[in-house]
Formats: C-alpha cells, structure tokens, sequence
C-alpha cells in the first residue's frame, strides 16, 4: 500500500494542529515573559505513529516531545489497584487542572 497521499493528507492535519499549539505557545510566553520553554509534552497524542517528528519538525522545535506519566508521582496502595501506565497519558488534562487549583 502506498501511504504517500495518506501521509501527505495527515500533514496537512498536522500543519493545522501545530499552528494551534504556534499560537498556545505565543500566548503562553506573552503572559508568562518566556522566551523559551525547556520541554514540551504531550498526552495521548504521541501514540499516533509520526506524529512526535512531524509535529517537531512543524513547529522547528530543538528536542521532540516528551511523553508523560502523570501517575509516575502517584502512591496507589494494593487495595486501589495498580496504574494502567497505557492510560496515563489520557489523564494529563486532569492532572493538570489538578495541579493548577493547588
């Protein structure tokens, strides 16, 4: 199978995606006076094959993004279970909202 026309059409979507995270980021440094951010992550996205690259190379971001645990720092007792570490990256956006209320 070729995946050029498939490949080219999900840039296209990625182009689209990557000027929404463009302007987050100016909007993030205007209100925050950064210049430079030291990492950039992301949630569930990254499991969608090529995505890291294309979106690094979009954006001409120096390192790639980087994949989150936000469970990493989670103590959960035997009695709750054990973490599903395939999921952490769905819950990003919560922790996040977690840790902003804090």
């Amino acid at each position: 199978v070729d995946a050029g026309p498939v490949a080219e059409a999900c840039r296209g979507v990625v182009r689209r995606i990557a000027e929404e995270i463009r302007m987050s980021l100016a909007f993030y440094r205007s209100e925050y006076d950064r210049e430079s951010l030291p990492r950039y992550l992301l949630s569930g996205w990254l499991r969608v094959p090529r995505l890291n690259r294309w979106l690094t190379d979009e954006l001409r971001l120096e390192s790639p993004f980087e994949v989150i645990d936000p469970f990493r720092a989670v103590r959960v007792t035997a009695a709750q279970g054990e973490t599903n570490e395939s999921a952490g990256p769905e819950f990003v956006q919560a922790f996040g909202l977690a840790l902003r209320a804090l």
